[in-house]
C-alpha cells in the first residue's frame, strides 16, 4: 500500500494523516463527522481546496496498481478532478457526464452521472494493460492502456496538481493507493469495513 488516508479527526480540523508516511498537507478541506462511511468523519472538500501527498520515494506506476475511494457528490460540476498524478500527469475527473482519465489522451471510460447526496465506492485499477473502473463493486469500464508508465513524487486529491477551480463539491472517505496490485479481478461486494 503505497498510501492511505482514513480522513479521520476532528470537524474543522485541516491536518491529515497517511498511514504510510506520505508528507500531507491541505488547504480548504475540513474534517465533517454527520456524513462518513466509517469511523468519526470524512474529509469535505470546498472551492479551490485540495489534498497533496508528497511520497517519500518517487510511485512508479508500470505495472498492476488499485486506486479506490468512497465518494458523495453534492453536486457535479463540468471538471471535477477527484485525482491528479504530478500536474495532469495522470487525471482521474467526472466532467459531468463521464468518469475520464487524462494522461496526455482524453479517455472515456464510462458516461455516467452519479447520485448526489449518496457515497459510491470507486475504483480505477491497471489490471496487465487495461485500466478498469468499478462503481459499486461493478466492472462499468474499461480501457487498453498498454504498457504506459506514470512516475510521480506528488498526488492532489480534489483538484488539478497545480491548483485551480477544478474541486468537486463532494465528501471523500478512505482513500487508498495499492501500487503492483490489481485487487479486484470481478465484481465485489463494496467494503463494509476501514481498509
Amino acid at each position: 500500500v503505497a498510501l492511505l488516508l482514513h480522513m479521520e479527526g476532528n470537524p474543522g480540523q485541516t491536518v491529515f494523516i497517511d498511514e504510510k508516511n506520505a508528507v500531507m498537507t491541505g488547504s480548504y478541506v475540513n474534517y465533517v463527522s454527520d456524513t462518513k462511511v466509517f469511523g468519526t468523519s470524512a474529509a469535505q472538500l470546498t472551492p479551490g481546496g485540495s489534498l497533496r501527498a508528497i511520497f517519500p520515494q518517487p510511485q512508479s506506476f508500470s505495472k498492476d496498481f488499485t486506486i479506490e475511494f468512497f465518494v458523495y457528490f453534492k453536486s457535479l460540476g463540468a471538471n471535477d478532478y477527484l485525482f491528479d498524478f504530478s500536474y495532469n500527469g495522470f487525471v482521474f475527473r467526472h466532467d459531468g457526464s463521464s468518469w475520464r482519465i487524462y494522461d496526455g489522451r482524453d479517455i472515456n471510460l464510462y458516461a455516467n452521472r452519479p447520485a448526489l447526496n449518496t457515497w459510491h465506492h470507486v475504483v480505477v485499477q491497471r489490471r496487465s494493460n487495461w485500466l478498469q473502473l468499478y462503481l459499486n463493486g461493478i466492472k462499468v469500464g474499461e480501457y487498453d492502456y498498454g504498457t504506459a508508465t506514470l512516475t510521480s513524487s506528488t498526488l492532489t486529491i480534489g483538484n488539478y496538481g497545480g491548483g485551480g477551480a477544478y474541486t468537486p463539491n463532494c465528501i471523500m472517505d478512505e482513500f487508498r493507493i495499492t501500487n503492483g496490485v490489481a485487487r479486484y479481478l470481478d465484481n465485489f461486494a463494496v467494503p463494509t469495513t476501514p481498509f
